[in-house]
């Protein structure tokens, strides 16, 4: 009973690793959403409390208390350009919510009549100016969970149609991208989108029923809510999640989505496919150093932000003929996991 439990928790790990993933690609979309012209506020915080420390219970610092808020008028946005256009956006902070009341970041950007927002759910995203050539951001949370409340000083950056807050002291895409100063750029082909699992061969374009007519679903599938991950816009989704030994990390998974909103539904397509301990096409795995990349597969198309969310970690992003190879890569440098997908900016 004790090793199914264990069992069931690496699982259901797995399953919200590869749910942060499907959310890496589908976010940018929710970003992107528009907004009704509206009144906007912002709420009253200055650079010198950034970094700051205070808990939820301090009433000397009321305006970082997850339930009471209080607003003032925002006569003028911060103009900068934060889309990368050439034009100056406009730049607001939006207090809102019930129960869970936060301070979004609203970027519009006029020449495309479009608003791009930033939203942390627990966290304020407070403007504080514009400053070196950047806009400024103070991040304040996380609220509702009794810990202590941070203000960390940081800015935004726009990427996939989606705002990104980069804290100050986060130089993770930087340390990445040194490492491919001097790298050669070799080509992906159609082979570096296979992989070999036991004694079966899979790809890119591989049906998902050949997983399933080859493996069987995984084990403790039915326990763990058939993979579900969750239900949006595109639909309802889940993954097949393999692994052999249950004493390390996950071998691959395999995520699908069904538009109609059932599962195995006759529209089910693959999202894209995720390769843990199960090696690439060029032998790199998870845990190996972001430094075998440069000599394996070169100078990448580009590194990016894993999302909104996840600043701290980049991806490694190699295009070729059949979509993307990405390697995900977290701060000290070590190869977290590898994504086989279409390219997501459509």
């Amino acid at each position: 009973m004790k090793k199914k439990v264990i069992v069931i928790a690496v699982i259901a790990a797995a399953v919200l690793a590869i749910g942060i993933i499907a959310i890496s690609i589908i976010a940018p979309r929710f970003n992107a959403e528009r907004l009704p012209q509206q009144e906007l506020f912002v709420d009253t915080v200055t650079s010198e409390s950034a970094g700051e420390e205070t808990t939820a219970d301090d009433s000397d610092n009321y305006d970082t208390l997850p339930y009471y808020y209080h607003f003032m008028d925002l006569e003028e946005p911060v103009m900068f350009d934060v889309t990368g256009d050439g034009i100056e956006d406009e730049c607001y902070n939006n207090t809102w919510g019930s129960g869970m009341v936060r301070t979004q970041l609203i970027v519009f950007d006029g020449a495309i009549d479009e608003s791009y927002v930033l939203d942390g759910y627990n966290y304020n995203y407070i403007i504080d100016g514009v400053e070196d050539g950047r806009l400024v951001i103070i991040e304040i949370g996380p609220y509702g969970y009794g810990d202590p409340l941070v203000k960390t000083r940081g800015t935004v950056v726009f990427q996939n149609d989606g705002l990104v807050f980069v804290a100050d002291d986060n130089t993770i895409k930087e340390d990445v991208t040194a490492i491919f100063e001097g790298a050669e750029d070799k080509k992906i082909t159609a082979e570096d989108y296979v992989f070999e699992y036991g004694e079966h061969t899979y790809s890119i374009n591989s049906a998902w029923q050949d997983y399933v007519n080859d493996l069987g679903y995984p084990e403790l599938y039915e326990e763990n809510n058939y993979g579900y991950i969750g239900t949006n816009y595109a639909g309802y989704w889940w993954a097949l999640t393999y692994q052999m030994d249950r004493d390390i990390f996950w071998d691959f998974s395999v995520t699908l989505v069904s538009p109609s909103g059932e599962r195995e539904g006759p529209d089910t397509v693959i999202s894209h496919i995720t390769l843990g301990q199960v090696p690439t096409a060029r032998g790199i795995r998870c845990n190996d150093s972001a430094e075998a990349l440069f000599d394996t597969y070169g100078t990448p198309d580009r590194i990016e932000y894993l999302t909104a969310f996840n600043p701290d970690l980049v991806e490694v992003i190699y295009e070729g003929p059949s979509g993307e190879i990405v390697f995900v890569v977290n701060s000290e440098l070590v190869i977290q996991y590898t994504i086989l997908r279409e390219d997501k900016r459509g």
